[in-house]
């Protein structure tokens, strides 16, 4: 085994635990400190969790200070290293301090049975590590699988009659029923559609259009989870778009943070209570897994100097301490020679070499909990707006919307807006019936239009209609077809394009997007003739589009667009 194979499976210490079988753990959060409590052989344990120290790929150390229970101390440490052969060679340290001469021989005799179960998991482990290095194997096969709590599975089988009768590819209803049936409650607790993409093999937008109508028939729940932005803890589960609260905070890292941020809600899905019970189970704090952005956890003792080795690769990363609001943002460059640079008191952002050491000299009277993170945000996690930006969302979930005054940063948007040109002389002209229902039906053609290039219509405004999409080539395709398909017929479409970041916000009781992005896309209309297409600078440097527009010998002509009467910026016309 090498060590980034072995490591995932000591990190989770919960599940090592639960593999030696034994008991579950059961912990509370008080001011800033972790406490827990469980029964073993007999006896009542209660400790304080200290906090956990980990270098990634490298060790793990554990510390409880008992207030009940057999000892006054136990400490666990795991140490990686790599042998000449390449394999993993696991080092395991266990110390415990006695409480008295009784537990003592206790514990003495209570060892060798624990060693025992240790080595077992391991061989366990190894084994499912073999099994799944097989090139030929079409699903991974678990050694380790509790027996999950199924509690209707008449009730299974109708739901998923009427998820396949809704367009729900068979493949996939099978893939959910073994989700439902199968899996462990550990791992059904909060179920990521985005792991479930990568691991089933599915698109984002078919899971998305069966969870959502599997919470709507019952078959799963739906929750808008806040997420601390240091631990990236769940802080709470909202039930409701509308009831997720201003700010939120986090005990543990003792920070109150804002859940309108980018990243500050994650969308997960839940098997509905009715069908299944699913506990949350926990056999140890775990946290090296539950924080796998955090590559080192370190604690520096009153007067201390500790030094952090920076992991050697080229990369940005995030170095911070507990309860401190403020982070130092470093790069890791080849071409710069590694040094040792001195943690300083305000942040900063700086370019550092591979190899690179960062000293830390705690000149307070407290331990310091210190933190090097991955930079990356969660790959896996689901974000408001991918249910935002989804049509299937709006239409399943019409009556969800953000409560009022409540600002959500989505981050970069696509947005499209359409326009009837000479709107005004075609219904003077035509009548009203006949151009009432000429527009309706041109609002048909283009919402299926934009659907079809999984766009979302985000509202429409008299004859206009203001779409997001994914990415900016799916929204040049869009238009594409929206000028093919006007180009007869009394409808004449001008179309603008641009990118950036945007607001959710509730207008009209709906989720509506806001911001400078919105406005610039809808001003750039002034530029845009009949069955003409004028995008931003932003789309037309996206390397996605530059890639699209040469594959298609796309040409284009520059203009110069007054934004505001303020400034003059490029933007593009394209008549397809």
């Amino acid at each position: 085994m090498q060590v980034s194979e072995l490591w995932p499976y000591i990190a989770d210490t919960s599940s090592l635990n639960q593999r030696m079988k034994l008991t579950e753990f059961e912990y509370q959060e008080r001011e800033g400190r972790l406490f827990g409590k469980a029964r073993q052989a007999g006896f009542d344990l209660v400790w304080e969790e200290h906090p956990w120290e980990w270098i990634f790929q490298k060790q793990i150390s554990n510390r409880r200070i008992y207030s009940k229970g057999f000892a006054y101390e136990i400490r666990t440490s795991f140490l990686f290293e790599t042998g000449s052969n390449g394999n993993c060679l696991l080092k395991i340290y266990f110390g415990l301090l006695p409480r008295n001469f009784l537990f003592n021989i206790f514990l003495k005799m209570a060892i060798p049975n624990l060693k025992g179960r240790l080595e077992n998991a391991i061989l366990e482990i190894q084994k499912e590590i073999i099994f799944e290095r097989n090139a030929f194997s079409t699903e991974k096969r678990k050694y380790f699988e509790p027996e999950p709590n199924l509690l209707n599975p008449e009730a299974l089988d109708r739901l998923l009659i009427q998820l396949k009768n809704l367009g729900v590819a068979s493949d996939l209803i099978s893939q959910i029923r073994s989700l439902v049936e199968k899996v462990p409650d550990n791992q059904v607790e909060r179920i990521k559609l985005k792991k479930l993409e990568e691991d089933w093999n599915q698109d984002l937008d078919s899971l998305l259009y069966a969870f959502l109508w599997g919470c709507r028939l019952g078959l799963f729940n739906l929750t808008w989870d806040t997420v601390c932005p240091h631990c990236r803890g769940v802080r709470s589960k909202i039930h409701n778009l509308g009831e997720i609260p201003p700010q939120d905070n986090c005990d543990v890292c003792q920070v109150n943070f804002f859940t309108s941020k980018l990243f500050a809600i994650e969308v997960t899905f839940h098997i509905h209570p009715a069908l299944r019970s699913v506990q949350k189970q926990i056999y140890c704090a775990s946290e090296p897994s539950k924080k796998s952005h955090i590559l080192i956890s370190k604690t520096a003792k009153p007067m201390e100097v500790i030094e952090l080795p920076i992991p050697p690769l080229e990369k940005s990363y995030r170095l911070r301490k507990k309860s401190w609001d403020g982070f130092h943002l470093i790069h890791i460059k080849q071409e710069i020679v590694s040094t040792k640079w001195t943690w300083q008191n305000e942040p900063e952002e700086l370019d550092l070499g591979i190899g690179t050491i960062v000293e830390f000299r705690n000149e307070s009277e407290e331990p310091v909990q210190l933190f090097v993170e991955d930079r990356e945000e969660d790959f896996y996690a689901l974000r408001p707006a991918h249910l935002f930006n989804f049509p299937d969302f709006r239409d399943i979930f019409s009556k969800e919307t953000i409560a009022t005054h409540y600002q959500l940063d989505i981050g970069v948007q696509t947005i499209l807006f359409t326009d009837v040109v000479g709107s005004s002389e075609f219904y003077e002209e035509a009548g009203d019936h006949f151009a009432f229902r000429t527009v309706s039906e041109h609002f048909s053609k283009a919402f299926l239009i934009i659907k079809q290039n999984k766009g979302a219509v985000v509202k429409t405004i008299g004859d206009s209609i203001m779409a997001s999409f994914p990415n900016p080539v799916n929204a040049l395709k869009s238009a594409h077809l929206l000028q093919e398909s006007f180009k007869t017929g009394s409808v004449k479409l001008r179309i603008t394009i641009h990118k950036g970041n945007c607001l959710a916000v509730n207008l009209n009781s709906q989720i509506d997007y806001f911001g400078g992005t919105v406005n610039y896309a809808a001003k750039m209309q002034s530029k845009a003739g009949a069955g003409e297409i004028v995008f931003s600078e932003a789309i037309f440097r996206d390397s996605l589009v530059r890639n699209y527009m040469k594959e298609t010998q796309t040409k284009v002509k520059r203009l110069i667009f007054s934004y505001l009467g303020k400034r003059e910026l490029p933007v593009y016309l394209w008549f397809p």
